[in-house]
């Protein structure tokens, strides 16, 4: 198809034909892209098929395809791309490691802050009283 014919055609057009490619694509058996969080990547596959990723929450053919990928990825039926599931659980442990080390000096951090503290409210009970808190 041409730009002038797809110029040409309507909204409800477009929607169907953005449908037909997304059913042709999942019709060759792909190696389907995950995103970070182990579900399909919608928006590198609306990318490669030239889809605008803000189509499928307004074009219900294509929210049905996209859940029938994921429940198709889901029951092992489609594979993801190589490598993706397992490079995903990789980062996940390494934030869960950087996320617990965070955790650590969080800690640390708000046990001085109450120690600090204590030591102003000494201060503070010093210049008041002028006696030391024993």
């Amino acid at each position: 198809m041409s730009k002038e014919q797809i110029k040409r055609q309507s909204n409800q057009d477009k929607g169907k034909a953005s449908a037909k490619r997304l059913q042709d694509w999942m019709a060759t058996n792909p190696k389907v892209p995950l995103n970070l969080m182990g579900k399909v990547n919608k928006a590198n596959i609306c990318r490669t098929l030239e889809i605008g990723y803000s189509t499928i929450g307004s074009n219900s053919d294509l929210k049905d395809l996209f859940d029938t990928l994921e429940t198709l990825v889901a029951n092992g039926q489609l594979q993801p791309e190589s490598g993706e599931k397992a490079g995903s659980s990789k980062r996940v442990k390494e934030l869960e490691a950087q996320l617990t080390n965070v955790q650590k000096k969080l800690l640390h951090t708000e046990a001085e802050l109450e120690l600090l503290k204590e030591g102003m409210t000494c201060d503070e009970y010093l210049i008041a009283t002028m006696r030391a808190v024993r």
